[in-house]
Order: C-alpha cells, then structure tokens, then sequence
C-alpha cells in the first residue's frame, strides 16, 4: 500500500532536510509512535546497539525490528543488522526488517526474517515486495501517514530532540 503524493513528499522533504543517517532515526521514531498509536505496548526504541524497536503486539507476541530506508532502488543490510534480530529472537522475539522506500512511491515493508531470507549486502525493493508480511505492512502503512502528518511540524522545527519529547510523553521508552 503506497502511500499518497502529500504523504512521499513529506518524506522526501524530511529526508532532504536531515540527511539519510539522522532521517533514518526520524523514521525509527515516527515508527515507535505508530506502533504506540495501533495499541502495541512496552515499546522500546534502542539509538545505538542491539535491533531498532522492540514492541509487542495487542495479543503479547514480542516483535524486534530493525530499520531501512533508501532513495535507491535497493537497501544495505548488514551482518550487524542480521546478529542483533538473531540476539533478540533469543528473548523470545519475532524478527523483521522495517524498510522504507523514499521517494514518490514510498511505503514500509514489514519482512520477517527467518534466519536464511535474508543475507547481508544490497537488496532490491523488488524483493522486500515480494517477501513482505502483508498484513503488517498494511496495517503499519494505513497508520504512520497520520502519525507523520501530525508530528511533522514538531520535527521540522524542533528535529530528533522534539520527537523524543513526545515519545517520552508516550512512555516509549528509548534505550542509548
């Protein structure tokens, strides 16, 4: 489900504005509330080792993801990316990659990873299409459009500083 043209630009905007390292947080952050906003509790957004999010679900199934996004036609996944969801999987949770495509026909793809899937080095978002969990992907990409365009003002003038305020009233808790 991509997402509309007011939707892509925003992204786009921000992603010109930040640079890729820090949009990419951006995005981590913004995926933090959307899963807040469809009721998934005990969310936990790690800014340097392990996976990028940790959440469970309505029904307590325990998720880990970790994070890409891209303006090319492909992502870079790498080892380190692949050994923190296997570390995570050990506390009983279920791994995925969350890859954003940037650009005019942006959207998330929610892939798990099942231990051979997916090999570190350059994947197209062919691929990501392909293998996604359609259901989460739906209900993740029918979400942050909201999410996006109701913090977007915060983020554009405050940056990464205003949305950890938010999530923190949020009680999302961010782990360094």
């Amino acid at each position: 489900m991509q997402f509309d043209y007011s939707t892509c630009d925003l992204i786009v905007a921000l992603q010109r504005k930040y640079g890729a390292k820090v949009f990419g947080k951006i995005a981590q952050y913004l995926m933090a509330i959307t899963l807040h906003e469809l009721g998934w509790k005990n969310i936990r957004n790690h800014i340097s080792e392990d996976a990028d999010l940790d959440a469970m679900t309505t029904t307590n199934a325990k998720y880990t993801f970790e994070m890409k996004t891209s303006a090319s036609h492909y992502v870079h996944i790498g080892v380190k990316d692949i050994k923190s969801i296997k570390e995570r999987e050990i506390d009983g949770y279920r791994g995925f990659f969350l890859v954003l495509r940037v650009g005019k026909q942006a959207e998330w793809f929610a892939v798990p990873y099942n231990g051979e899937n997916i090999q570190a080095g350059n994947i197209g978002f062919v691929w990501f299409r392909l293998a996604c969990d359609p259901l989460l992907s739906d209900s993740l990409n029918s979400k942050f459009p909201t999410v996006l365009q109701d913090h977007y003002e915060c983020i554009d003038e405050q940056g990464l500083p205003g949305l950890r305020k938010t999530m923190d009233s949020m009680g999302i808790e961010v782990v360094e």
